[in-house]
């Protein structure tokens, strides 16, 4: 009664047949030795000091009365808090090698072909290439606009690897593929005000005081830094959007060039004109 067999049907169609312009993935737990080894070597550090600290407190207490115990229990605390701390140390070096998410590419015969590695963190802006800062504010006028502007800079990175001769038997007769990169606004959405804020203000003709409705958005700088190849023969291309937002979605994304300028397209944009306010 809801037609539903034409919609699945109709699905099953397309994925049929656009099967053969896709790729085969497979998703990997990543790091996870890596991950095993970090929290090897952090128990074996916490449990030295805990072992060391009984080994000196059943010497200066051999009668294992109220010093000692007190003693056993405060290092067992801390070979807990070790433990975590050595952890925290131990992955922010190894952070490259410890993906969020690893996606194998294999051929119809299951061999594989590429490797697709993602992995996204919090940083802080000083940490940044100096090309990403250049294309960040270079639509800012002064050194002391950048500074009054303090961001969190979510840095998502992407790496893919494809073996050419694989991707030739597994595709043959194509020349590029298309990588397609979504990101989720949904969850900064629901931290948003609403999406307008009334002001008040003297009309400037009829010089009475009126409240104005004002459209409340937030600015998401995406700064992406795309990089083919390796070493003296990598190209490295760097693009710039701004997405304006508000509560409800989307509003607009502006391109903004290498020289500051910008370049947009409208989306849903309500505006205030002052003039059609009488």
């Amino acid at each position: 009664s809801e037609n539903e067999t034409l919609t699945h049907r109709r699905r099953l169609l397309k994925r049929t047949v656009a099967s053969s312009l896709y790729l085969n993935l497979l998703q990997e737990r990543p790091g996870r030795y890596l991950h095993d080894a970090i929290g090897m070597i952090a128990a074996a550090a916490a449990m030295l000091f805990a072992v060391y600290v009984t080994i000196e407190a059943q010497s200066a207490w051999p009668d294992f009365g109220g010093p000692f115990v007190a003693v056993a229990v405060v290092s067992y605390i801390i070979k807990d808090r070790i433990k975590e701390w050595s952890k925290r140390y131990l992955s922010k070096p190894l952070r490259r090698f410890l993906p969020d998410h690893v996606v194998k590419v294999v051929d119809s015969e299951g061999n594989e072909v590429g490797q697709c590695r993602e992995l996204f963190e919090l940083v802080e802006p000083s940490s940044l290439d100096a090309d990403i800062l250049r294309i960040r504010h270079i639509d800012h006028p002064t050194a002391t606009a950048e500074a009054g502007r303090p961001e969190t800079v979510l840095h998502y990175t992407k790496e893919v690897v494809l073996s050419s001769s694989g991707l030739s038997t597994q595709l043959p007769g194509i020349e590029a593929l298309s990588d397609i990169i979504r990101f989720n606004l949904g969850r900064m959405r629901r931290r948003m005000d609403n999406p307008y804020e009334e002001y008040r203000l003297i009309h400037p003709q009829r010089r009475e005081l009126m409240a104005v409705p004002c459209a409340r958005v937030y600015h998401i700088n995406v700064v992406l830094k795309v990089t083919s190849g390796r070493g003296a023969d990598s190209q490295v291309e760097i693009e710039r959007a701004r997405v304006i937002v508000d509560q409800r979605g989307i509003k607009r994304i502006e391109t903004v060039t290498a020289t500051g300028a910008d370049r947009y397209r409208r989306r849903h944009d309500p505006t205030v004109d002052m003039s059609e306010l009488e």
